[in-house]
């Protein structure tokens, strides 16, 4: 079975890491979370902090999901975003 393991970090600020709809992950840390084949999954984050400061978001496995982001948070002090992949 694949695991989706993401990791994520904030410098001044909260995140918010969903999959399906479901928190997985809030503030900064690691987490693992196994998938089932022939499934569509969403991934989404929300992010609030100090203008000017920085987070990162880094999805390791599975390979359908794979990324790296690194982000400086907006003026409004918030950010989100979310993607679909299908295993």
């Amino acid at each position: 079975m694949t695991a989706f393991i993401a990791s994520i970090f904030v410098e001044d600020g909260t995140l918010q890491l969903s999959l399906n709809g479901k928190v997985i992950l809030r503030g900064r840390g690691q987490c693992r979370k196994e998938l089932q084949p022939g499934t569509t999954y969403k991934v989404a984050w929300q992010v609030q902090g100090k203008p000017g400061s920085a987070y990162t978001l880094s999805i390791s496995s599975p390979r359908e999901a794979e990324m790296q982001l690194t982000k400086t948070i907006g003026k409004s002090g918030e950010d989100a975003s979310e993607f679909e992949f299908e295993m």
